[in-house]
Formats: C-alpha cells, sequence, structure tokens
C-alpha cells in the first residue's frame, strides 16, 4: 500500500507565495473593479429603461384619463342638449 508523506508546511514569506500573492491581490483587484463597473453600467441601463417604460405608462394613463373625462362631458353636454 501506497503511503502519503505528511504536507510540507510552507513558509508564507518565501518569494514565490509573496509573488502570487501579490498577483492574486491584482488581479481580483482588477476583476472587482471591471466587476463593478459593469454592475453600474447595467443597473444605469435598467433604470433607464424602467423610467422609460414608466413614463410610457403613465403618459398612456394620462391620455386615457383625458379621453374619457371629454366622453364623458360630451354625454353629460348631449344629456342637457335633450333635457332643454
Amino acid at each position: 500500500m501506497a503511503q502519503v508523506s505528511e504536507p510540507v508546511p510552507l513558509n508564507e514569506q518565501t518569494p514565490f507565495v509573496q509573488t502570487f500573492s501579490l498577483t492574486y491581490d491584482r488581479l481580483f483587484r482588477n476583476f472587482l473593479e471591471n466587476l463593478i463597473n459593469e454592475y453600474g453600467q447595467m443597473r444605469g441601463s435598467y433604470m433607464g429603461e424602467y423610467q422609460n417604460n414608466f413614463n410610457q405608462n403613465t403618459s398612456r394613463s394620462n391620455d386615457k384619463i383625458t379621453e374619457m373625462s371629454l366622453a364623458i362631458e360630451s354625454q353629460e353636454s348631449y344629456i342637457k342638449d335633450l333635457s332643454k
């Protein structure tokens, strides 16, 4: 049966570990900055789309309310004319 040797303890002060840590930190920082920028752009885009849709829906709603108000006023004046 094969024997597995004990793991070799790693000294965190070795140049290899320090270089790896610095490289990892730099790459992760770049990734995080890009991720945050991309998220900000996506959020801005979605917020703009939402606001645009909201404005269109509100505008349509206001148009319908105005249209119905005019129809009601027209019917009221028609009824008044009939009662004369």
